[in-house]
């Protein structure tokens, strides 16, 4: 049998140069974490908020910026991860017990007597929105600047659309107490009587997925449209694999009645509530520790924006953050970028035998690794600093499609996932990584 040229022209230089890719690997599951906080090692904090206000919303944008809000209309805002918080104006003595931010400047609040306020400023003014409603407002949620949910006291939910509120209907007069939409399309409710509720149609129609698996639930957390969380009364804890078609109970080994829930990612989050009470996993619920920073403030919100950083508000002002007690890393991704949209999604595949070099701020090697056969390369035990990635050798007519080298700014007990794409000058049908 006689070989195709092109056969021989795309095959034979990748068996040499051993990159180990596969043209149609999609790319690696995630994999469950270890548990980052045995008991008794997690490093809390009390950070100054100036405020003796019960704190019920927090939310972070990053690990540096974030907003805490509660009684008499407090609202706080940090840039430097709560070092300091500085109060903002909100023009109300109403209590808040929702907020969402889209980022440092604008964003909504929500709470008692029909409150419901908009900023563009960071507060410097405020939009008042009367949707004549006297109860509470005790949740939100917004997937994106145009889509929104709000709910509350006797099952009122509110749906904001291309500037507008509307009312719609839920099967239930029962209390909303948390929201949580992953697109303008999918979204749960939560509340008294152990409902939870699902829409697949932007708030159109609900269907009722549990009834009494708790006296009431409080908080639920969704990482995408599949995985989610909700917590309520007497330590439970429900989590769902398949959007919520079946719950399953999670151990949580506390009878304290749970208020919030925040998850990092599939694996990593925290529950808070009564007595001081925060739970920590790094496996998704399977366990749940007890990983308490030994006051007992009851805590209302709680916010992970990533893996190793944590924050839980409550009682009498008190925000607390929680640092995860392992040395700084990066993980390093490395693929092939078929699309040519500087991001790792289908059909892009990860290249494998890249070396990789870390160099310090002063340009000092910190280290010399070569990818997986997944891609990935991880450097460990890093004090904080500016780092930069390298590759060492680019093949001849591929080029970057992400910066390189990748610049890495390191803090104190951070984890960093960064990526490094590159693409052919060539038709973008050749196999990855292949000279001419």
């Amino acid at each position: 049998m006689r070989l195709s040229p092109w056969f021989l022209l795309l095959t034979i230089p990748l068996l040499v140069l051993g990159y180990g890719v596969s043209l149609r690997a999609a790319p690696p599951a995630p994999q469950p974490n270890h548990i980052l906080a045995p008991l008794g090692l997690g490093e809390w904090t009390f950070q100054t908020s100036h405020t003796a206000a019960r704190l019920r919303a927090l939310q972070f944008l990053d690990a540096r910026r974030g907003l805490a809000a509660g009684q008499a209309g407090t609202l706080l805002y940090t840039q430097d991860g709560g070092d300091p918080w500085q109060a903002l104006n909100t023009q109300t003595t109403d209590d808040i017990f929702a907020i969402h931010f889209f980022d440092d400047q604008a964003g909504w609040i929500a709470g008692a007597h029909g409150l419901l306020r908009y900023t563009p400023n960071r507060g410097a003014s405020w939009i008042v929105e009367n949707l004549l409603y006297p109860g509470t407002f005790r949740a939100m949620s917004f997937p994106s600047t145009q889509e929104g949910w709000l709910a509350g006291d006797d099952g009122i939910l509110f749906h904001y659309h291309q500037g507008q509120w509307q009312a719609q209907s839920l099967p239930t007069r029962h209390t909303i107490h948390a929201l949580a939409f992953v697109d303008a399309q999918t979204g749960w409710a939560a509340g008294d009587a152990g409902i939870l509720l699902h829409t697949q149609d932007g708030g159109q129609h609900w269907t009722i997925q549990t009834l009494g698996g708790a006296d009431a639930f409080y908080g639920l957390a969704f990482v995408d449209a599949q995985h989610g969380w909700a917590v309520g009364t007497e330590g439970t804890i429900l989590a769902t694999e398949d959007g919520g078609a079946h719950w399953t109970p999670q151990t949580s080994g506390v009878t304290q009645d749970l208020r919030a829930v925040t998850m990092a990612d599939r694996f990593i989050g925290w529950a808070v509530g009564a007595q001081g009470t925060a739970l920590y996993t790094g496996d998704g619920g399977v366990t749940w520790l007890r990983d308490e920073p030994g006051v007992g403030f009851d805590f209302y919100a709680a916010a992970a924006p990533v893996p190793r950083r944590a924050w839980i508000a409550g009682d009498a002002g008190s925000i607390l953050t929680w640092r995860d007690p392992r040395p700084s890393l990066i993980n390093l991704l490395v693929f092939f970028d078929t699309n040519k949209n500087s991001t790792f999604d289908p059909p892009d595949t990860p290249i494998g035998g890249m070396v990789i070099t870390l160099l310090d701020a002063q340009g000092i090697t910190r280290g010399v690794a070569t990818t997986d056969n997944q891609g990935r390369v991880t450097f460990r035990n890093l004090p904080p600093g500016d780092y930069t990635l390298w590759a060492m050798t680019i093949p001849t007519g591929y080029y970057p499609t992400t910066p390189h080298p990748v610049p890495v700014h390191v803090t104190p007990h951070q984890e960093i996932d960064a990526i490094l794409g590159f693409a052919s000058q060539e038709h973008p049908t050749y196999l990855p990584l292949v000279r001419k």
